[in-house]
């Protein structure tokens, strides 16, 4: 059936025509000649007419929130020198932009006469030198246990950044219910 009218999403407050009344799908890449993903509120009623899945996706932000929490717990806990976060560089191929992806990998301490720093183990995989090591600042145990730390801590600042963005999603969702009355649809035009 033909949409004539057009709705807010639930999930993503994006807004979309309404086939049979339902919003269409949205929140998808096409690489590939394939869809690849949909967003949660694609096939359900718009928020003009209902806020019942609003309140799955603010639990479901809780929940997340809850996870990444934990994983901050523990990351401030490793001093492993054979699982050290770090944000590999992935280059752009054919179906993909470029991006970075956080991975676990060694450092390896390399002692100068007048200094002491780390670097990064490299892997096979790696198409390019990633050994950007940092300056150390204490010497044996403390200084692998101090950049243990360091990397790790920008893993850390990632995980809180993220709480931060699904925290002002819930705050978002949580503001669009409050006051919340059906409305008529919005005619295509």
């Amino acid at each position: 059936m033909k949409a004539t009218n057009k709705g807010t999403c639930q999930c993503c407050g994006a807004i979309q025509k309404l086939p049979n009344g339902k919003l269409s799908k949205h929140g998808y890449t096409v690489d590939w000649g394939m869809f690849s993903g949909t967003c949660q509120g694609a096939g359900e009623l718009p928020f003009e007419q209902s806020t019942d899945l609003i309140e799955k996706f603010i639990n479901q932000s809780k929940f997340h929130i809850t996870k990444l929490n934990e994983e901050i717990e523990k990351t401030a806990l490793l001093v492993d020198a054979d699982a050290v976060w770090f944000n590999r560089y992935v280059p752009a191929t054919y179906s993909y932009k470029s991006h970075y992806v956080w991975e676990k990998r060694g450092i390896i301490l390399e002692k100068g006469i007048n200094y002491s720093h780390w670097k990064w183990e490299r892997l096979e995989t790696d198409t390019k030198d990633v050994n950007r090591g940092s300056v150390g600042i204490g010497n044996g145990e403390s200084l692998i246990e101090d950049a243990v730390k360091y990397e790790n801590a920008k893993y850390i600042k990632s995980l809180k950044n993220k709480i931060d963005g699904v925290s002002k999603y819930i705050q978002w969702q949580e503001g669009r219910i409050v006051d919340w009355k059906e409305e008529p649809l919005k005619p295509l035009t």
